[in-house]
């Protein structure tokens, strides 16, 4: 008999210091006759029941499991090691006496015959109002998909597993359904408590990195939510490879125990999946199901790692990706040969500068004002609203009448119709979301967007036939819509292997009035950068190529999203508020110049990572009030359209390998010249000027051999 240990009627046991009552003991006594309880859980190996004890001049409700009787190995391994139930009230006193959250532990029972281990029981106070973190998370996954609130409760959580390890308790089996809390608000969650711990081993002290990433591996979360855990955990900033080494291991060696276990025991299986089905209860997502909005980022999480999203792509998939690429290699690059001939090559028929520079709010009731107003600043330019399937329909309301308020104010609007995972797993819901939004600004949109980063499944989208389904109601908007233009299918970065297939598969019906391209070219550095070889223009001309060529698209290009993420919020390998600002208008510059985008719609006004103004970093659930400071992009931009908004572009100079000037036109026969210089270099200007801008519009006063850098200056000139 384990030291401590005494007997109460049949049982060895314990019973805590604070529950030593003679009523107690005697209930415990008889035991049986109290099981009476509510279920809480059942399975073939341990029962849980909700029971009233009597203790003193009161009863005390207790949760009461219930372990099945052992064989003679198991028993013998219970003599040497502890049976279950001790070992669940040592581990919970351990925890409890460290201040750690688990149920107080009152007692555990043991009943032996002979060597075998009858009946075992472990006892401790009953918690109302409890979750488990599974339950949590499914909850979130099906009805609150936002990555603050699941990342809220993983650090709810975290910052209670690390104390434990820290004490030297390796909880041995702490999956989700192990781990109980209460939700305290929208995006709060207390209480964490530890369950099931018979498992548990008590180190006495903090657990080494093999026993801690043991016990992290246990946890069902997908590799990007898995990661997020571990940063918590770790501390933010925190180094986590080594303890990322090491869990991965485990992970997926559990990975593989969970797999092979229908085979092992192919009948308990069987049964509880049958119960699960007929209890009608939700599980998690199917892997291509997990769809986790971003508030701050205004995009989706990849919640899956790389090889996740590889291990449930469709190879068939796959394979038409591949082949299309393949048969488009040939006319991709003669189409690109012929575009590129004619870069910078002015075009009689050219518009002015306003019309090729759009933007693109982000439409909520509580900042629609300010946006507004800084709208007006920058003109009467091309808008571009987003309608997110997401959203609840009161959004998609507000922003229709927003969208038909700024085409009375003379903008025009483009529409872009983003689809999320259950437009793709509930085609009806997606089908009657497009007839809502066009019901309510079909008459007055120029341009639609059909789809959203079609090559991110993170967006939703897993294949090529996907996408042409949720191509499939633009058909109709077509012949009910003539006015309004169709382009797709918004593939992100310089990834044109996609653009291939997909233009290769749309449905019936559906033609692109327009190619449009989400083409952030270089998110780290300079607009003229190249990738495989080609710049910004090579990639223009290509897209452009393409679309001529493409039988499901006319010959048109439209950027319908590009930034820069910015350095200064927390991203070091981004771009810092100053290159961001010359990015942008050398990006808009050079788009204009080539002759081969029709516009481009700069993503996004406002917002505090990436926006030309920062936004103070409200999300959805934080009430509009923070300070917004407009950065150097803005005022740069503001600048610019005031001096080049009705200006058409007439040449491009190279004043050096590294220097540019680009000549535009004003009516009247004033012109304006953007130059600028990729490094620092002296240049001798070959055009007459009469007043010199920088960036800013402030008046510069320039040498007979100017200094020219990545920021442009503005070169004025009277008309003769």
């Amino acid at each position: 008999m384990p030291e401590n240990s005494q007997q109460i009627g049949p049982f060895s046991g314990e019973l805590a210091a604070r529950w030593r009552d003679p009523k107690l003991v005697d209930a415990l006594a008889s035991l049986r006759e109290h099981m009476a309880g509510d279920g809480l859980g059942l399975g073939l190996r341990s029962t849980v029941l909700r029971v009233e004890l009597p203790h003193a001049d009161t009863t005390i409700v207790a949760a009461l499991k219930s372990f099945p009787a052992q064989g003679r190995l198991r028993s013998r391994l219970a003599k040497r090691t502890g049976s279950k139930a001790e070992r669940s009230y040592r581990v919970a006193s351990a925890l409890f006496s460290n201040g750690i959250g688990t149920p107080e532990p009152i007692a555990y029972l043991e009943r032996w015959e002979g060597p075998r281990l009858a009946e075992s029981f472990y006892i401790c106070l009953w918690c109302d109002g409890l979750s488990s973190l599974r339950e949590e998370l499914i909850h979130l996954y099906h009805d609150e998909p936002y990555h603050d609130k699941i990342g809220a409760l993983l650090k709810t959580v975290a910052e209670a597993v690390r104390p434990m390890h820290d004490a030297g308790i390796k909880h041995g089996d702490m999956g989700n359904q192990n781990i109980l809390l209460r939700r305290t608000g929208p995006m709060e969650w207390a209480g964490v408590q530890f369950i099931d711990l018979n498992r548990g081993r008590v180190r006495g002290q903090p657990l080494r990195l093999r026993d801690r990433a043991f016990d992290l591996s246990r946890l069902t979360l997908p590799a990007h939510i898995r990661r997020l855990f571990r940063e918590f955990y770790v501390g933010v900033g925190q180094p986590t490879r080594d303890l990322y080494r090491k869990e991965k291991r485990f992970v997926l060696r559990f990975l593989l125990h969970s797999k092979t276990r229908a085979w092992r025991h192919p009948f308990r299986e069987r049964r509880i999946k049958k119960e699960l089905a007929a209890s009608g209860e939700r599980g998690y997502p199917a892997p291509r199901d997990y769809w986790i909005w971003d508030p701050r980022g205004s995009q989706p999480i990849g919640a899956l790692g790389v090889k996740e999203r590889w291990l449930h792509r469709s190879p068939i998939g796959t394979m038409i990706e591949l082949l299309a690429t393949v048969l488009w290699l040939v006319p991709a690059w003669i189409g690109y040969r012929l575009a590129r001939r004619r870069a910078y090559v002015p075009k009689t028929n050219s518009k002015p500068v306003e019309q090729f520079v759009g933007m693109t709010l982000h439409p909520r009731a509580d900042r629609a004002q300010r946006e507004r107003d800084l709208l007006r600043r920058l003109g009467k330019i091309p808008v571009l609203l987003r309608f997110c399937h997401h959203e609840k329909e009161e959004q998609w309301v507000f922003t229709a009448d927003l969208a038909r308020e700024l085409h009375a104010d003379g903008h025009s609007i483009a529409a872009a119709m983003v689809q999320d995972r259950r437009a793709i797993n509930d085609p009806e819901a997606w089908d009657r979301f497009v007839s809502f939004v066009f019901e309510r600004v079909g008459d007055i949109l120029e341009w639609a967007e059909v789809g959203h980063c079609v090559n991110r499944v993170k967006w939703g989208i897993w294949s090529l036939s996907e996408y042409r389904r949720l191509a499939k109601p633009f058909a109709e908007i077509r012949r009910r819509y003539p006015n309004v233009r169709l382009m797709g299918p918004a593939v992100n970065d310089f990834e044109y292997h996609y653009l291939a297939a997909t233009l290769s598969m749309l449905p019936r019906g559906v033609k692109f009035d327009a190619l449009s391209l989400h083409l952030y070219v270089d998110r780290r550095g300079a607009p003229e950068n190249t990738q495989f070889g080609l710049d910004s223009v090579d990639k223009f001309a290509m897209a452009r190529g393409m679309a001529r060529l493409a039988p499901g698209c006319a010959d048109t290009v439209i950027i319908s999203e590009v930034n820069w993420w910015l350095s200064s919020v927390g991203f070091v390998d981004w771009v810092t508020e100053d290159d961001y600002a010359d990015f942008m208008l050398r990006y808009f510059v050079m788009a204009i110049a080539s002759g081969m985008i029709h516009r481009v719609y700069w993503w996004r006004l406002a917002a505090a990572d990436f926006g030309l103004v920062d936004d103070g970093g409200l999300v959805d659930d934080v009430p509009d009030g923070g300070e917004w400071r407009a950065r150097p992009a803005f005022h740069m931009l503001e600048a610019f359209l005031e001096h080049f908004r009705d200006a058409i572009y007439l040449e491009r100079r190279e004043l050096s390998d590294r220097a540019f000037l680009y000549r535009f036109q004003k009516p009247g026969g004033a012109e304006v010249a953007f130059a600028y210089a990729l490094e620092e270099c002296e240049v001798s200007l070959p055009i007459d000027y009469d007043r010199v801008l920088d960036a800013f519009g402030k008046p510069l006063v320039l040498g007979d051999k100017p200094t020219l850098a990545g920021r442009p200056i503005y070169l004025l000139k009277n008309p003769a």
